[in-house]
């Protein structure tokens, strides 16, 4: 529980990230957000990040970061461990000529924590830190060199002021590798979730005249498979129930991870489905849709649908992912389906018994499907506020108010 505080007498924050957060990315729609926030809470915020010219600039994200000063740093010869040193090196010149009272370095990129870990050394209780975590660092599968990543993730955590996740099974799986420390890690540890801005979806979109059921998808679709089964799903789905070929449009926008290799856009063509599926998208193109764009378009569907990674693949890691895309899709209050593992954050906050399945046989998808398609619920209200901007906000401004007048 937090203490009653006195209120903060300047705000100045440095935050590092990476990728920079006026790129479209999924990584910079949380982090814009909360820039944005913290700007309207009276921050004055300065941002070092990653500079990378061919990446494609998002207006909305450009807008929300209206007010901070962004320094983009390059990265030498595109490696991301040697940007750790131009990024700290930039960060102690601007250090020397500002007065800051908190620093905020914020992951999935892991080397942002690293710049963050330098300058805590340096300046140590001059310079308050917090740590976001969105997806798991040392001991995420995916990556190499897990030995001394666990090793740097370990200074990390014991260094910085505040350590925040994004949800409590993702801070589990981080310090399951830290049996001896996790006492002394969780008196310093929040759970923050990702927001949704209802301002930034625009008006609702007038009803549709076709009378068609619009199901759409954004994103990449993530390894583990669950886009096969659905479609097998799908197509078994419209085999025993012909009345609804020409009711349900899946609209898939995005593209399909390269481990695919192409074989959605052939499943869709071999199972004739090419009607009732748009896909234009596979591992050989990338879609840029920009954010406003992807809001409305939330909003013009009939529901959403959400596909995880599948538990078996990367030993349950995709259990403990709160997917970016499904707190917007809360924003926009649409019936939501989804695909996940039984333990996974998704099951956790869809368990409603139609919104989701955790199976991987297409009969059983197809039951599911089927249920949902009739009945549509929406989230439960009390789930969909938890992720509101003024609720998780609220959570950000009073762990920045404990960590600066602590120091």
């Amino acid at each position: 529980m937090f203490e009653k505080k006195e209120n903060i007498k300047f705000k100045k924050g440095l935050v590092i990230c990476a990728p920079s957060p006026d790129q479209l990315t999924t990584i910079s729609v949380s982090t814009a957000k909360i820039i944005n926030a913290m700007l309207q809470d009276g921050w004055e915020i300065d941002i070092i990040s990653c500079e990378d010219r061919k990446a494609k600039i998002d207006d909305t994200f450009v807008q929300l970061m209206r007010g901070a000063t962004l320094y983009k740093v390059k990265c030498p010869f595109n490696k991301p461990s040697l940007w750790v040193f131009t990024a700290f090196g930039m960060a102690s010149s601007i250090i020397r000529r500002k007065n800051y009272n908190l620093l905020f370095s914020i992951s999935p990129y892991s080397w942002t924590n690293i710049v963050g870990f330098l300058l805590k050394k340096i300046y140590k209780h001059k310079l308050p830190w917090v740590v976001f975590f969105g997806d798991p660092w040392g001991n995420n599968p995916d990556l190499k060199l897990a030995p001394l990543r666990k090793v740097m993730e370990r200074s990390v955590l014991l260094s910085c002021d505040a350590i925040c996740y994004c949800n409590s099974k993702l801070r589990d799986w981080a310090f399951s590798q830290f049996s001896k420390e996790r006492v002394v890690l969780e008196r310093k540890t929040f759970i923050i979730p990702y927001f949704y801005d209802l301002r930034l979806y625009g008006e609702s979109a007038k009803l549709k005249s076709d009378g068609k059921i619009i199901i759409r998808h954004f994103g990449q679709i993530p390894v583990g498979g669950y886009i096969l089964h659905l479609l097998k799903a799908i197509s078994i789905m419209f085999r025993d129930e012909p009345s609804l070929k020409n009711k349900v449009f899946f609209d898939l926008i995005g593209r399909a991870n390269p481990h695919y290799k192409g074989s959605v856009s052939r499943l869709i063509k071999k199972l004739d489905l090419a009607k009732q599926v748009n896909f234009n998208y596979d591992d050989s193109k990338v879609i840029h849709i920009p954010y406003s764009e992807s809001l409305g378009l939330m909003k013009t569907a009939d529901a959403l649908l959400l596909l995880g990674v599948h538990p078996d693949y990367f030993h349950g890691w995709g259990n403990v992912i709160l997917h970016v895309k499904l707190i917007d899709y809360f924003g926009a209050d649409k019936p939501i389906f989804a695909l996940a593992g039984k333990d996974s954050v998704t099951n956790d906050l869809l368990k409603d018994g139609v919104s989701i399945c955790t199976s991987n046989d297409p009969y059983a998808i197809r039951d599911a499907l089927i249920a949902f398609i009739n009945k549509m619920p929406k989230p439960a209200v009390l789930t969909r506020e938890r992720f509101a901007k003024k609720v998780v906000y609220s959570q950000w401004s009073r762990v920045f108010k404990q960590v600066i007048v602590n120091e």
